[in-house]
């Protein structure tokens, strides 16, 4: 699919105005195994057709543009990647603006878009890109800023949309990116083999909850045998939809690939109940006992 072989080794050092430089890979391969050029104006996505201009992007932000979409290429559809091309056009910024008043120009534009009556799906592409230039260190987003606002800001519900969900903290409002740091490099550092059957279990859940966004619901109707592995050596899980539209449709799955890490979780688990029903294969408690419930939660099969 690729139009010409590139060096997928290479990796550009982009420079802007004074800033620091941040790097990217020029070259990245999509979802649908299409190598792309990130150094030309624009890229048409294959097979849909899709075209990306890097020219209708304020030049302010066109390397900011070219690095998420060489980040986001092997994540999104490419249907996706249009469209976060449509959100980065929203960021028009004047040409003559000076470089010290970019970043409160962003900031400004974003909450007019985040008080308007765009589509949730819209505000939320916006979102998801400051937080991830924020992370990434790149010139003209505030961390502060999407701390204290854009993390916080609860856009309702939308024709055919879920609701924008936000983890609720009394008192205050989600964590910060800083305390998400801290959250994920303590998760991390955990050895489930050391957890309890309980522990474990919650591990689960909160890595379904991380991983594929799943309600308490989805993660109770899981099954073991929900985890499969396709030939070409990727982890999914049949998930049950969020939101069931109609009695008639009140069992509708979804096929969603997970990471290999909560896989391992899943096999880990799966085989710590199997060594406890194992054990006690005769005399399982037909009560709610607190040690089965859990095995229920979870349809073992």
């Amino acid at each position: 699919m690729p139009t010409k072989k590139l060096d997928k080794n290479d990796i550009m050092l982009v420079q802007i105005d004074q800033h620091p430089q941040f790097a990217y890979d020029p070259y990245p391969v999509s979802q649908s195994g299409q190598q792309l050029d990130l150094t030309q104006s624009k890229i048409v996505l294959e097979p849909e057709r899709e075209t990306i201009s890097f020219d209708k992007i304020p030049h302010q932000l066109r390397e900011h543009t070219r690095a998420w979409i060489s980040y986001a290429s092997h994540i999104y559809s490419n249907y996706a990647l249009h469209s976060h091309h449509e959100c980065w056009r929203l960021l028009s910024i004047p040409d003559d603006i000076a470089a010290e008043d970019i970043a409160e120009k962003i900031q400004e534009i974003y909450r007019k878009l985040m008080s308007s009556e765009r589509s949730v799906s819209t505000k939320s592409i916006l979102r998801m890109m400051y937080k991830w230039c924020v992370e990434e260190g790149l010139p003209h987003f505030d961390e502060d800023f999407y701390d204290y606002y854009l993390a916080s800001i609860k856009f309702g519900t939308d024709a055919g949309k879920g609701l924008d969900v936000i983890m609720e903290i009394p008192d205050r409002g989600p964590l910060t990116i800083k305390e998400e740091r801290i959250f994920i490099s303590t998760l991390n550092s955990i050895s489930p083999e050391t957890l309890t059957t309980h522990a474990l279990q919650g591990l689960v859940s909160l890595k379904c909850a991380q991983v594929l966004g799943m309600r308490n619901i989805q993660v109770m109707r899981l099954k073991f045998s929900d985890l499969q592995l396709s030939d070409k050596g990727v982890y999914t899980l049949k998930v049950l939809r969020a939101k069931q539209r109609g009695q008639a449709n009140n069992n509708v799955y979804k096929i969603r690939p997970i990471t290999k890490t909560l896989a391992k979780l899943l096999s880990l688990m799966k085989a710590r109940y199997e060594d406890i029903l194992g054990k006690v294969r005769t005399s399982i408690p037909r009560t709610k006992n607190e040690n089965f419930s859990h095995l229920i939660s979870m349809g073992y099969q």
